[in-house]
């Protein structure tokens, strides 16, 4: 019987690229028919992995349901996002800071696929990750999700409302979008089913109604232009949420301590159970997590870029 070398040897005389291939060791008891999970290493070497129950377990999850369970990661890039946005500045120096990026790079159609993406993760942490979720559905309820699509429908109305009337054997109608659409049939056939959701909405039981109707909502909306102004409910929230997870990874990895004007709150285990106190008494106020995190940026003068430097030039 040939041995690995010696086929490896055969098989390039006989013209056959083997540079594609590789070989493993198996180790005794391996069935017939059995499952292995191969890994490349750094070094561009294979090795088999030990395919523990556990492992059997955690595997099957991710493919059932998409979901990766890691509550250590705490969002980190969302920090870069954030300070990425705060550090803006345009070549002409005439944009600068958080606002400005916002208002510049993410237009209106942003707001409705984050806030879809949003509730589609909070309906998996409802049911698969209870402490995740206690946090982050601080932000994004179904009552902002419900603000958010009642202030679409008044600039929607009001875009409607602008359009040039026609008129067909005079009744009044709207082009809207390249569809015909009289006047006395506008609530009927647009407001109506968008209002009707948004009750839904408002009445849904979990995230994963929640995000069945603001899909379908979505499906039907008319595209509004890219410089619309975004909903100050979403601004709200989505400055609040990124606020809390910048705090929460300043607080856990760069060491900063929280100073609340009476006395300082150590960095670590303290300032995290400090932040996560606020999360009730900021509720549905963004604006404050966000000018706590500022308070906290400029009371420990933290700089990004240079910590960057520091912890990628070890």
């Amino acid at each position: 019987m040939l041995n690995k070398k010696e086929r490896m040897e055969r098989l390039n005389n006989a013209g056959v690229n083997t540079g594609k291939y590789f070989t493993l060791d198996l180790p005794g008891g391996v069935p017939a028919g059995a499952k292995i999970h191969v890994v490349i290493d750094e070094n561009g070497v294979p090795t088999m992995i030990n395919n523990t129950k556990e492992n059997d377990v955690i595997l099957n999850q991710i493919i059932e349901d998409g979901y990766v369970r890691n509550t250590k990661l705490h969002r980190r890039f969302v920090m870069a996002q954030m300070f990425q946005m705060l550090n803006y500045a345009s070549y002409d120096g005439q944009y600068k800071g958080y606002n400005d990026y916002l208002k510049r790079f993410y237009g209106y159609d942003y707001t409705f696929k984050m806030m879809l993406e949003e509730v589609r993760v909070l309906s998996k942490l409802e049911t698969k990750d209870k402490e995740s979720f206690d946090e982050r559905s601080h932000f994004f309820t179904k009552e902002v999700v419900a603000d958010v699509l009642e202030d679409y429908v008044r600039k929607l109305m009001e875009y409607i409302d602008n359009l040039p009337d026609h008129k067909c054997k005079g009744v009044p109608y709207k082009k809207v979008k390249g569809v015909n659409i009289f006047n006395t049939d506008l609530t009927k056939k647009i407001y109506g089913p968008m209002a009707n959701k948004i009750y839904d909405i408002k009445h849904a039981d979990n995230y994963g109604e929640i995000y069945k109707i603001l899909n379908k909502f979505m499906k039907d909306m008319i595209k509004l232009s890219y410089n619309t102004p975004k909903s100050k409910a979403w601004i709200d929230a989505y400055k609040g949420e990124g606020a809390y997870y910048t705090l929460k990874n300043l607080v856990m990895y760069h060491s900063c301590d929280i100073y609340n004007g009476a006395y300082m709150i150590p960095s670590g285990v303290p300032a995290v159970d400090y932040l996560k106190g606020k999360l009730d008494e900021y509720k549905g106020e963004g604006w404050r997590m966000f000018a706590l995190m500022k308070k906290v940026i400029a009371d420990n003068h933290f700089d990004f870029n240079k910590r960057m430097e520091e912890i990628y030039n070890k």
